[in-house]
Order: C-alpha cells, then structure tokens, then sequence
C-alpha cells in the first residue's frame, strides 16, 4: 500500500510510543521509517518488525539498548566525526540492522556498514545496499567505517509503499497510546455524541 510520507512519520512515532519509546526515540523511529522507504526500502516493515520483536522499549536496559537498532543508529549518528581514515565503530548483534542506515547521513562523503554478506552505502543523497543478509531481523555484528566518494545523487521516492500488514501492525502498537473510552470521558463531550447526525 502506499501513503504519504507524513502519514508513515506520524504512524512509526506512535506505534514507537505505544512499545514506551520516549518521544525523542520515537521521533528518530519515525525519521527512519520515512528515510528509507524513499530509497526504496520498505521502512515500514523493517520498523514493525523491530518494534513487535522488541515488544517494550529497551530504553532503561542497557543489555538490550546495546542490540536496538535505533539506539545504535543514533549513537552512530552522533559519532560520525570519529569515522575518519581507517578507524571504524562495531556493534554486536544488533537486530533489523538496515534501520541503522537512515542514521548516518553525512553531508560528505559515505558511511559504509557492513554484516554477514550484506553491505550498505549510505551518502547525503542515496543509499546503495545488497546482499542476501541485508532484510535480517536476528542480531548480526555491524562494522561501520568511512568513505571519501560520495554516491552519485538519486531522487526520492513521492510515497512511501508499506506493505499492508506491517502498516496494521503499527497501527495496532499506536493504538497502544490511545486513552481508553469511558462513561465519563463521554459525558464530558469526548467522542461524537450517539445520536450525532452530521
């Protein structure tokens, strides 16, 4: 199916919440969601699966927090400078890796991870990835290191395609955040009213 990516943003940060992401990780949840499915991943799906395996938010588990995707992501993202020369950064198995490509934009040059057989350039402007290892969801071992070439610039997708049930997954963890109707919260106007006829 396909939406906006406004759409896509505003579900991923919600189903994120509803596993109990604070609003800062669940706001990087949606970013990534919405980065890689304008580079033709479905960035949907790979978020579902993270988030279902995940099932409650690893942020006060530093064990867990170690293996997250997002969390490795942006501790990557936030350590880009230290990628210069040969030095690279390795993380030890972290799940549903391809998430962590939508963080290491760099303004030059490229970021390359690698795991098992798969490989993933990332540059300001495109994102080059293969490999059959590249859609796994189990912890892999992430080595991370820098280029100076930068990719050839590539368009973005108009909309992001996720596929249908990942899309009611995320839905289902959103739901997560709703509060739940009451007696009370409709007699003080929450809610269309029962006889409403608009």
């Amino acid at each position: 199916m396909k939406v906006s990516f406004n759409e896509l943003d505003a579900m991923a940060k919600k189903a994120a919440r509803g596993i109990g992401c604070p609003w800062g990780m669940a706001e990087e949840a949606g970013k990534a969601a919405r980065w890689l499915c304008a580079r033709g991943e479905d960035g949907g799906r790979l978020l579902a699966g993270h988030l279902t395996a995940a099932e409650t938010c690893c942020c006060s588990d530093w064990d867990r927090a170690q293996r997250c995707p997002l969390r490795v992501g942006a501790l990557l993202g936030d350590s880009l400078d230290v990628l210069a020369g040969d030095e690279s950064l390795t993380f030890d198995e972290v799940g549903h890796p391809l998430l962590v490509a939508a963080f290491v934009v760099r303004e030059e040059g490229c970021v390359v991870i690698a795991w098992e057989d798969a490989t993933v350039v990332v540059s300001h402007e495109a994102m080059k990835a293969g490999g059959a290892a590249l859609h796994a969801d189990t912890g892999v071992n992430l080595r991370c290191t820098a280029q100076h070439d930068a990719l050839p610039v590539e368009p973005w997708l108009s909309r992001a395609e996720v596929d249908e049930t990942a899309w009611a997954t995320l839905m289902t963890l959103a739901h997560r955040t709703y509060a739940p109707a009451t007696d009370e919260s409709r007699a003080k106007g929450a809610g269309a009213n029962l006889d409403d006829n608009d």
